[in-house]
């Protein structure tokens, strides 16, 4: 399966505009069906927005060598993994010693 990558469907739609709508002459700030551009446009819009979080991004608070304090949720839980099992925050920022 390949990877989901969410994006901004406003933005893609722009670009599609920008890039195929520019030179037409039936393009007038609106969709038209004398190409299939239209098409494209109405599938990205008719789309259903995927339910997705912002990614948390926190530290570890040590508290001897398998044991840490998360720095957005404040829970103490073993540190084995790159992320919090209570709230799910990427433990990506420099550790707290």
């Amino acid at each position: 399966m390949a990877e989901q990558r969410f994006i901004d469907a406003n933005n893609l739609i722009e670009e599609i505009r920008e890039e195929r709508c520019y030179n037409c002459r039936n393009f007038k700030d609106m969709k038209c069906d004398y190409c299939g551009t239209a098409d494209y446009i109405y599938m990205i819009e008719d789309m259903p927005a995927a339910d997705v979080a912002p990614v948390r991004h926190g530290r570890w608070k040590r508290y001897g060598k398998n044991l840490g304090e998360c720095s957005e949720c404040g829970e103490i839980v073993s540190v084995r993994n790159n992320y919090c099992p209570n709230c799910g925050a990427k433990m990506d920022e420099k550790e707290d010693r």
